[in-house]
């Protein structure tokens, strides 16, 4: 009797190992006693629109111009200030968490920085006769010949 469990025990253990080497991904570990940790899936929010774009560019201007406290913030701090204060500020939009927000800062902060230079290029040539509408038309046009996309941040 004893014979024919250990037996058992050994077939069950090397299916485990063939489920396991087959790319099931589960075999070898639940054999062994052992179960996978599962890790709950997050869901992706959606991409920020315009207005939530503002009300990011209006929390960094608030909080990075706040008079009282000034430039004595550290950097989690000053981000978890403007993370509040975007929350407060989303109304029907979803919350955004504190990396999310810095990661949609750092893509406005480098397009409108690029936006930048090519608008101080217009400036600089000076052209004669056009509006500064009509240079603002011309920067967002090099803009576009040079990134190979246009400007999406004029919202900003």
């Amino acid at each position: 009797m004893l014979k024919i469990s250990q037996s058992l025990q050994r077939s069950s253990v090397e299916a485990a190992v063939m489920k396991e080497s087959q790319g099931d991904g589960e075999g070898a570990s639940v054999a062994a006693g052992r179960q996978r940790k599962v890790v709950p899936s997050r869901s992706k929010l959606s991409n920020f629109s315009p207005k939530e774009d503002m009300f990011l560019v209006k929390s960094w201007l608030e909080i990075s111009y706040d008079p009282i406290i000034n430039t004595g913030q550290k950097k989690e701090g000053f981000w978890a200030r403007i993370t509040s204060q975007y929350n407060n500020k989303r109304s029907s939009f979803p919350e955004r968490s504190f990396r999310s927000l810095q990661s949609r800062w750092e893509t406005i902060k480098a397009e409108a920085s690029k936006f930048a230079g090519h608008m101080a290029n217009v400036l600089r040539d000076n052209p004669s006769g056009i509006s500064d509408a009509d240079k603002t038309s011309l920067a967002l046009a090099n803009f576009a010949d040079i990134e190979q996309y246009p400007f999406i941040c004029m919202h900003c």
